[in-house]
């Protein structure tokens, strides 16, 4: 096809083809990323459970001067603590149980 014998409403048809085209391989690509990231994301996730599966048992402090606690469970992304002085029993987020000193 030459293309001084192409109208300027056959190059953009043909552009607006070739990006719809574009659209589909570049989704799926993504799709394709996603599903091979999935067994790195469980890979992580079971990685942050047992980390956090480990904090059970330990005592730790809120902050360098809080009362001692000590970490009784945890369920997803929360856990449950007790005050050892006073028997008081909450729940409270990992990631902060995480940030709070281990107790000496």
């Amino acid at each position: 096809m030459n293309l001084k014998e192409v109208s300027t409403a056959d190059l953009v048809r043909e552009l607006a083809r070739r990006a719809e085209h574009f659209d589909a391989l570049a989704s799926l690509a993504a799709s394709v990323h996603t599903q091979d990231d999935i067994p790195q994301q469980q890979q992580q996730q079971q990685q942050h459970e047992d980390r956090d599966a480990k904090l059970v048992g330990t005592f730790r402090r809120f902050g360098d001067f809080g009362p001692p606690y000590q970490v009784m469970a945890v369920h997803g992304n929360e856990a449950d603590i007790e005050f050892p002085e006073s028997g008081e029993k909450i729940s409270v987020l990992v990631e902060d149980v995480r940030r709070d000193p281990e107790d000496r």
